[in-house]
């Protein structure tokens, strides 16, 4: 699901939390204008969740005017992350699952490894990274749904049908 195409006319900031070091290479929502941060990434490759908070508060406060929302991609990934969101942020109103299978996901990772370069999509590791992915992600999934704001979707089905899942819960919002 590219984002270009899920968020036409939509009215929503986007930023995106995974994969700081290269979104600090590139020109994003949440770039590192901060020379401190700048400098801490190029040490150690490690952001910590404060000033990825604060860049992300920056950035949203700079968009407020002109957005009907904000999509924070990939975050939060522990619980504790989640809580620091809270308190430096506010809360969320929604939290959407997309969730597709370790099948699929395999399936999924192998073809992109196909085309991406990428060393690690290959299936020991793959199945690591999976396994990685739900030990963290379960106890977020369950702190979330204690306050009734996480919606599913079912990433088996096309693009267009995962599009569609997500545009319903975002429309719901309003």
């Amino acid at each position: 699901m590219g984002r270009p195409r899920a968020w036409e006319g939509k009215g929503r900031g986007h930023s995106r939390t995974r994969s700081w070091g290269p979104a600090a290479q590139r020109e994003t929502p949440c770039s590192l204008e901060d020379s401190h941060a700048r400098e801490k990434l190029k040490k150690t490759k490690i952001i910590f969740v404060e000033t990825v908070l604060d860049m992300l508060r920056d950035a949203m406060v700079a968009k407020v005017d002109t957005s009907k929302g904000f999509l924070i991609d990939g975050y939060p990934r522990e619980v504790q992350q989640g809580e620091e969101f809270e308190r430096r942020i506010g809360q969320p109103t929604l939290l959407l699952y997309v969730d597709a299978g370790p099948e699929t996901m395999t399936k999924r990772l192998l073809k992109r490894g196909e085309t991406s370069g990428r060393v690690d999509d290959n299936e020991e590791t793959i199945k690591k990274r999976l396994e990685t992915y739900y030990k963290a992600t379960e106890p977020v999934i369950a702190f979330y749904e204690k306050r009734g704001i996480v919606r599913k979707v079912n990433a088996e089905g096309t693009v267009d049908n995962v599009f569609s899942q997500v545009c319903t819960h975002l429309d719901a919002l309003k």
